[in-house]
């Protein structure tokens, strides 16, 4: 008997310390890298984080592609006070990642319109691609209100207003998919192919 409470005892130290997923490189990134994690309390099981580890991307596709779901909102009616702050808070958040992820969709659009070399046009196109999808993502992984969680119709609601926003934006990618397809079909295939693929 001892034996095994001695086994369960390493296990669960071992669990207790495991290291956190693997991370891999962003495609199309210098300094990016990304993994995935589970989540609590959202309408999606696990997101992807994206971290800068050095400098070398441009700053607005760093900061779209970084944005993070927001967390620790609490609307509930009976403290005025709290819930206008979280509401505010939530607008603040909502507000930022819209025009930060608008403003690196623009600068890519930009530099695809500039490129004068295809594949550097494919690029950015494909970046187009991954800052809708990125921003998708981070909707649907927010975390769900405090005073929500306790209502099913309140999660169901909450989940669907997020939903179709992040739709939105994945039909923004789609689109974007599309266009960057029919770009790269007359190159050779680069980090791009498997974000271009429709």
């Amino acid at each position: 008997m001892p034996r095994y409470l001695a086994a369960a005892t390493l296990l669960i130290a071992g669990i207790a310390n495991a290291a956190p997923p693997p991370s891999t490189p962003v495609p199309g990134t210098v300094g990016l890298r990304q993994r995935t994690v589970a989540v609590r309390d959202a309408c999606v099981a696990s997101t992807t984080v994206i971290t800068q580890v050095r400098p070398g991307d441009a700053p607005a596709l760093v900061a779209a592609l970084t944005l993070k779901p927001i967390r620790g909102l609490d609307l509930d009616p009976s403290n005025q006070r709290r819930a206008t702050a979280a509401l505010r808070k939530f607008q603040t958040w909502l507000e930022h990642g819209r025009a930060t992820a608008t403003a690196a969709v623009t600068a890519e659009r930009a530099a695809a319109s500039n490129a004068t070399r295809p594949v550097d046009r494919v690029e950015a196109m494909a970046r187009t691609v991954q800052i809708s999808a990125r921003y998708a993502e981070v909707l649907r992984s927010s975390e769900i209100p405090t005073n929500v969680r306790a209502f099913p119709e309140a999660i169901e609601a909450y989940c669907a207003a997020m939903a179709e926003q992040a739709d939105a934006l994945d039909a923004q990618a789609a689109a974007a998919r599309q266009a960057c397809a029919d770009a790269a079909a007359h190159i050779l295939p680069g980090w791009w192919t498997p974000i271009c693929t429709p």
